[in-house]
């Protein structure tokens, strides 16, 4: 979702992202960040797209589905 819209559902949810961030115990800051870059603290995202009634790969859909970049080495 585009962050416009991801605060649009959090405004429709009777929520602001002080709210969020109170409830979950981090920064405001943090929480906009999350909400604006896309990335960051996974299980906040889940928890920002949970408040909002969404699955978190409909809100941070590019997070979830990049490809994982840790390559693992043969013992």
């Amino acid at each position: 979702m585009h962050p416009a819209d991801i605060q649009a559902a959090i405004k429709k949810a009777k929520l602001t992202q002080k709210a969020i961030a109170k409830e979950y115990g981090c920064a405001e800051f943090t929480v906009s960040r999350i909400i604006n870059s896309g990335w960051g603290s996974e299980p906040l995202m889940r928890f920002i797209a949970k408040k909002i009634g969404k699955e978190p790969l409909v809100v941070f859909r590019e997070y979830f589905l990049r490809p994982n970049k840790r390559i693992k080495k043969a013992a």
